[in-house]
């Protein structure tokens, strides 16, 4: 086909199509469309709560898609994220956490943390004798782990 026979199908296809916009739009203008759904956003914090004058509390937490590195802690320190639950509700961080010669490693969210146990922040509180877990700073925090 030549360059002009090409150039003048497309304008019909063009001119003939765009006719049709009227349509289209109609048609778009009558579809219903929804809020989008809610997006809930959590905020974890791990603080430490270990002994003055001893070890710092290094700490290494991640997700499947976001490495949040590793941190030492000192006495009263919060490290915290903020972060929205993907449309899934399939969200997961954990954290590895070392302190004098122990150490351990679990899931700090997940749903169930997130849509049963935190209204919008979720707070670990690492002790002597364990990990502590709140919703709300001011309440008292219970054992969820030990070392």
């Amino acid at each position: 086909m030549s360059c002009l026979l090409l150039k003048s199908l497309f304008m019909i296809i063009l001119f003939s199509s765009s006719s049709l916009l009227p349509f289209f739009q109609v048609v778009a203008d009558r579809v219903p469309i929804g809020d989008p759904p809610p997006i809930d956003k959590y905020t974890v914090h791990v603080i430490n709560n270990l002994p003055s004058n001893q070890f710092l509390l290094k700490i290494h937490c991640a997700s499947g898609d976001d490495d949040l590195g590793f941190h030492d802690l000192s006495v009263n320190q919060d490290f915290n994220w903020t972060f929205n639950m993907n449309i899934f509700g399939t969200t997961l961080f954990f954290c590895h956490f070392w302190w004098s010669n122990k150490d351990k490693a679990f899931e700090v969210f997940n749903h169930d943390i997130g849509t049963k146990n935190c209204a919008t922040n979720c707070y670990w509180l690492v002790r002597e004798d364990g990990f502590y877990f709140t919703d709300d700073i001011n309440n008292g925090p219970q054992k969820w782990q030990t070392w």
